[in-house]
């Protein structure tokens, strides 16, 4: 899954984790950052994740509105 979302945003790095069924990916390309953030803006659950965006100043360094974390879950990406 994890190669599968690199394809989709043409950006990052995927590591496997060292003793575990698992990888990271990790994305540090400002174009990758913004398809991210476009992609979860507004579908944040968390009150606290939407407060890290905030406290981070990614509506400054993207000129992105953040909308705030919605009060029900979707699986929706429209």
């Amino acid at each position: 899954m994890a190669y599968y979302i690199k394809s989709q945003i043409g950006y990052g790095n995927i590591y496997k984790i060292k003793n575990k069924k698992a990888v990271r990916y990790i994305c540090k390309n400002k174009k990758g950052l913004y398809i991210i953030l476009s992609l979860i803006n507004g579908k944040l659950v968390s009150k606290p994740k939407y407060e890290q965006l905030i406290k981070q100043n990614y509506s400054t360094k993207f000129n992105y509105t953040i909308l705030p974390p919605s009060n029900r879950l979707t699986l929706d990406n429209y």
